[in-house]
């Protein structure tokens, strides 16, 4: 017969099979859309910012280096964006599969190392398998983290959290620490490379509680976590360096993001999605209008799209806080109280005037995402509370459920008086959801609203109802199978309430170009007018989420989104605030230009755009619709005045600086074919003219490639060759091998003086931060290997 020891062994694996197969069942009952053949998440950021992006970077491997992106902004550097993730070797999954079903992996991938890690750390801080899958099951199928699954960067900075805070505390307790020092340095390095810094920052918001933690038990905890920090910066020093330079060139280094810093703070009406999945209407139904919380969002719509829990949860994790007794109670304090006072950003009287002098947050857009931070907290505290009423002898559990019960109770009854209102006032949420929108419903529209209203009520008492009643009863029941009606219940729950949040369509309808763009050569660079047409002439209804925003980005060609299609873009919209000085400095001209047409036009014409598509005005398109004719979202112009991408100028005016060298070309009205270029030297005199015979120069390109061109030119006097591609201090210029100077054009373009006869003009992007970044990681991997050798010899 089979010992006791081999029994026991025998039962703990077949509970471990029984737990992997249930994570899962869990996982797969989440993020099954994604898992889809030939379907494409369309919601919020990742068809038009991700795709588009990702596609660019294996676009730029395949031709050489992934030094340039060739198609936004007239020209921009890659590597130095984290928002490509050039770095991150998740991210590399593109290079090798296509691109859309990449993306889904990294998500499924991410999905479940954040379900990992969650298990682990539940563990390490002490729960049984019940509770650590109540943790694990909270966090990944959480509101939080599934919708911010269309934001690629952030999902994936996220899935790391449980990891660095598992990580963090070993750093803290154990009396080896080397190892869990390497550990967490490699953390929070795949934290910076994945791309997202307000992960980064909730991962440092978890590693103050942990030190407080550890401070109140009397450990070094600060020097250890400092320790584990800066070897994180060191290994990500690749990304972190170019990035620190290429901020101070930016947007955000020259000060704009200040006026924009209380951008999509969050409502604190907000806060009660703790305990209800959607008060304020479904952000994920908006295209039904059945969200009415657009007056409460900035642009009318929130960023993290959901912060539902799951009531069991919450009530779990407010019991558990409460009172003292569950590990790492002043992390997860932590992380409730500055991730929701960072949240709601402009509401709370401190942030505008505190946030420009703290390092880093000052650079951070939509105070919104900190509340991610709060988020991440409750699964934990919730776990813990639950494995402490699991195993707690039936005095000891009165106590330790009195609360809980309590709390579940109060919800109840708050849930069955709102439904008692709705039986006696069917028509109240009608009126309320007209009241948040300033309008009156049409009757179809008040009995989608009462529909919806009675359906959220009831699916929200009988999951509270159920939550009360586990708590309440739940001690008769046997342990296994009350831990497996707590997971049912919470999984059920949230799957329930992010039913829309993955919402996918057909991925070859990426692939045809849309009516705008037929018939348009991708030779030609396209502009939209997206940043100066404004909501207001957008057809209907501008939807940020879904399939609805899906068809209305790719009929506008948003961008980014063209640049699947093969067609580059000059001054578009810049979404991600990383541009160049020198685009920055053209796309504030065309913005100040626009209201003069024959100006704005010519100054488009000079970054080589030869069509630009105008949003029509929303009369015409309405008329258009009621009439059954075609109601194409743009109107296509071609422009008379695009000029090559490269050209020989028959006149450069030099000027000392780029201010003087713009307004004069203003004054010409951007007339290059008669007045020439103005041209930046320091140094030079003021308006100082050389002509040269510009219209005798052959000029051709012989090779072109992101980050490289090779030209060729024939001139019997000299010339002057400007090129159609943002300046930047990176570019360097050989003529017949030998260096030339690149100077600055009015228009924030390059152009190089060649001397008389035939020669060969090589411009190459190359960006010097990156060598600096990489040899500092370099040298945080020998740090490294030291540390995780000189512990294994500890350990010894």
């Amino acid at each position: 017969m089979p010992d006791k020891r081999s029994l026991l062994a025998s039962r703990n694996a077949s509970q471990r099979r029984l737990y992997l197969a249930g994570s899962i069942a869990v996982l797969v009952l989440a993020f099954y859309p994604l898992m889809l053949p030939g379907r494409l998440l369309a919601a919020g950021d990742l068809p038009f910012f991700h795709l588009p992006l990702r596609t660019l970077f294996k676009n730029a491997v395949e031709a050489g280096f992934p030094w340039w992106n060739s198609a936004l902004n007239g020209g921009q550097p890659i590597l130095s964006n984290p928002n490509y993730a050039a770095f991150y070797p998740p991210s590399w999954l593109a290079l090798i599969l296509p691109v859309p079903v990449a993306l889904h992996l990294i998500l499924l991938l991410h999905a479940g190392w954040a379900f990992a890690g969650s298990w682990k750390l539940a563990r390490h801080l002490g729960c049984g398998r019940p509770a650590a899958m109540l943790a694990a099951t909270a966090f990944a199928l959480g509101g939080s983290l599934v919708s911010t699954a269309p934001i690629l960067t952030l999902f994936c900075g996220l899935s790391w959290v449980p990891w660095v805070v598992l990580w963090g505390h070993r750093v803290v307790t154990e009396k080896v620490w080397f190892r869990p020092t390497c550990l967490l340095g490699l953390g929070l390095a795949a934290q910076f490379l994945a791309g997202e810094p307000v992960a980064c920052i909730i991962s440092g918001i978890a590693l103050l509680g942990v030190a407080l933690d550890g401070l109140a038990s009397g450990s070094r905890a600060g020097f250890r976590l400092a320790a584990g920090i800066a070897l994180s910066i060191a290994l990500a020093g690749v990304q972190l360096v170019p990035t620190a330079v290429r901020l101070a060139d930016s947007p955000r280094g020259s000060g704009e993001l200040e006026t924009r810093a209380g951008l999509r703070s969050m409502h604190p009406a907000r806060f009660a999605e703790l305990a209800v999945a959607h008060p304020l209407g479904d952000p994920h139904r908006v295209d039904e209008g059945l969200f009415f919380g657009q007056r409460l969002n900035d642009k009318g719509f929130p960023y993290i799209v959901s912060i539902y829990p799951g009531i069991l949860i919450a009530i779990l994790a407010l019991a558990g806080l409460a009172r003292p007794g569950i590990a790492l109670r002043w992390t997860w304090i932590t992380m409730l109280l500055l991730g929701g006072m960072l949240a709601i950003g402009r509401h709370n009287p401190l942030y505008l005037g505190g946030i420009a002098h703290l390092p880093v947050l000052d650079q951070i857009r939509y105070p919104e995402k900190y509340i991610l931070a709060a988020m991440a907290a409750l699964p934990f505290a919730a776990a813990l509370k639950w494995d402490r009423l699991l195993n707690r002898s039936e005095s000891e559990h009165r106590g330790e459920r009195s609360l809980a019960v309590l709390l579940s109770a109060v919800a109840t009854g708050l849930t069955a008086v709102l439904i008692a209102l709705f039986l006696i006032v069917p028509a109240a949420p009608a009126w309320l959801a007209a009241s948040l929108l300033d309008g009156p419903l049409t009757p179809d529209q008040a009995s989608d609203v009462i529909g919806f209203a009675r359906q959220e009520l009831f699916v929200t008492l009988g999951v509270v109802g159920s939550v009360c009643l586990l708590l309440t009863l739940g001690r008769r029941l046997p342990k296994p199978w009350l831990a497996m009606a707590a997971v049912a219940l919470l999984a059920g729950d949230l799957a329930w309430q992010n039913r829309y949040a993955l919402q996918v369509v057909p991925t070859s309808s990426v692939v045809e170009t849309p009516g705008p763009l037929t018939g348009i050569s991708t030779d030609d660079r396209v502009f939209t007018d997206l940043m100066f047409a404004g909501e207001a002439t957008v057809p209907l209804r501008y939807v940020q989420s879904g399939p609805d925003h899906y068809w209305h980005g790719l009929e506008t060609a948003e961008p980014y989104i063209a640049t699947l299609w093969g067609y580059s873009y000059a001054l578009n919209v810049d979404y991600d605030l990383m541009l160049t000085k020198s685009g920055q400095h053209a796309l504030n001209a065309l913005s100040e230009d626009w209201s003069t047409p024959h100006r704005a036009r010519r100054l488009l014409g000079a970054w080589n755009v030869g069509s630009i598509l105008l949003h029509r005005p929303l009369t015409d398109v309405l008329l258009d619709r009621y009439q059954g004719r075609p109601a194409p979202r743009l109107a296509l112009t071609p422009n008379p005045d695009r000029l090559p991408l490269v050209r020989a100028l028959s006149t450069v005016i030099f000027h000392p600086d780029l201010d003087s060298a713009l307004a004069a070309a203003r004054d010409h009205d951007y007339d290059l074919a008669e007045h020439g270029h103005w041209v930046v030297e320091p140094g030079r005199d003021l308006g100082r003219t050389e002509s040269v015979d510009g219209g005798a120069a052959e000029i051709e390109i012989e090779h072109r490639k992101p980050g490289w061109l090779r030209i060729s030119t024939r001139a019997p006097d000299g010339v002057f060759v400007q090129i159609a591609v943002t300046f930047d201090s990176g570019w360097r210029a050989t003529v017949d091998g030998g260096s030339a100077t690149i100077h600055q054009t009015a228009t924030g373009q390059m152009g190089i003086e060649i001397p008389a006869g035939e020669h060969s003009l090589e411009v190459r992007f190359r960006d010097p931060a990156v060598l600096l970044g990489a040899l500092l990681s370099l040298g945080g991997v020998l740090i490294l290997g030291i540390l995780w050798t000189g512990a294994a010899r500890v350990q010894r």
